[in-house]
């Protein structure tokens, strides 16, 4: 995706769920049709529901837009995100030490289907 982010969300995306702290996205990046965040959150919200995601979420890139169920779940922030070109793995890179239930010193290969740590 090229040029600037809008300030103002398109109608209908999902946005980070105020939970008194400093909610942020660090990074926003399209890849395959999917929009993929990163940042410091812990909830969206989207048409009138919260979910729970920690620092990392997807969702379709064009409306009608619809929250992913990829939810790798990090325990810290996510600075960064780089996807393989094929969109089937992304590369979290922050300050947590597990995502996905998996120990995860900063850095993490996740499979963007299943949202698992890819340990090899």
């Amino acid at each position: 995706m090229t040029g600037r982010v809008s300030p103002i969300p398109a109608v209908g995306t999902p946005q980070l769920a105020p939970a008194g702290g400093v909610e942020q996205v660090r990074q926003l990046v399209e890849c395959g049709g999917t929009m993929y965040a990163v940042g410091t959150f812990s909830a969206i919200t989207w048409r009138g529901k919260t979910y729970s995601r920690h620092n990392v979420f997807s969702f379709s890139a064009a409306a009608p837009y619809r929250i992913t169920p990829w939810n790798p779940d990090a325990n810290g922030e996510v600075n960064s995100i780089a996807l393989t070109p094929n969109c089937s793995y992304a590369w979290l890179g922050g300050d947590f030490t597990k995502v996905a239930g998996t120990y995860a010193g900063n850095i993490a290969k996740v499979s963007t289907s299943a949202g698992a740590v890819v340990t090899a």
